[in-house]
């Protein structure tokens, strides 16, 4: 048995926002893009908003930043002391590069629609107070995830974000299953 489960439950209750068209979760974001010929031509629509602050952020802003447009990070804290610029801040620096533009200390208050479809998202400005507006065409959440616990045995194994020595990141999740595919093997066979 294999489980699949992802890294947890989002840290962000997302419940109402994936419903309409634009809205995605970075995880289906950046998987769909990789399984599916021209997934992002036909889903993307600028200016795009990515909600978070870790390097699966900073994955989907330079995915969508490869099919031009406006791309924009909002992320509750501050850039010096997220997850993504303390784990590779060569990944921030080269998306900043690119163009991709990030807003520091905004909270994402709720998201505006047009026809079923994403047109913007207000945010709480935690240094003025103030209530802003931000114009979406899509908008991307990538609000990390609370960890599962998750039992290991002799006939169990866990992989990616399940297991601490590889939590964080989307490349350490990859990068465990290579570490761990032989043992699966030997046990199968």
């Amino acid at each position: 048995i294999m489980c699949c489960m992802g890294a947890g439950a989002p840290e962000m209750a997302l419940s109402g926002f994936v419903l309409a068209k634009g809205i995605f979760t970075a995880s289906n974001f950046l998987m769909s893009s990789h399984l599916e010929k021209n997934w992002v031509e036909k889903n993307l629509a600028f200016p795009v908003i990515v909600v978070g602050s870790g390097l699966t952020a900073i994955d989907a802003s330079g995915l969508a930043k490869k099919y031009g447009g406006d791309v924009s990070i909002f992320m509750r804290g501050k850039v010096a002391s997220s997850r993504s610029y303390n784990t590779n801040d060569v990944e921030v620096d080269e998306a900043l590069y690119k163009g991709v533009r990030i807003f520091e200390s905004k909270v994402l208050v709720r998201l505006v629609y047009k026809n079923n479809h994403v047109s913007g998202a207000i945010f709480h400005n935690k240094i003025t107070g103030a209530e802003e507006f931000a114009q979406a065409g899509t908008v991307i959440f990538a609000v990390g995830t609370a960890q599962k616990k998750f039992p290991k045995d002799k006939f169990c194994s866990a992989y990616g974000d399940l297991t601490p020595a590889f939590q964080g990141s989307v490349v350490k999740a990859i990068a465990s299953v290579k570490y761990g595919k032989e043992a699966v093997i030997k046990r199968i066979l």
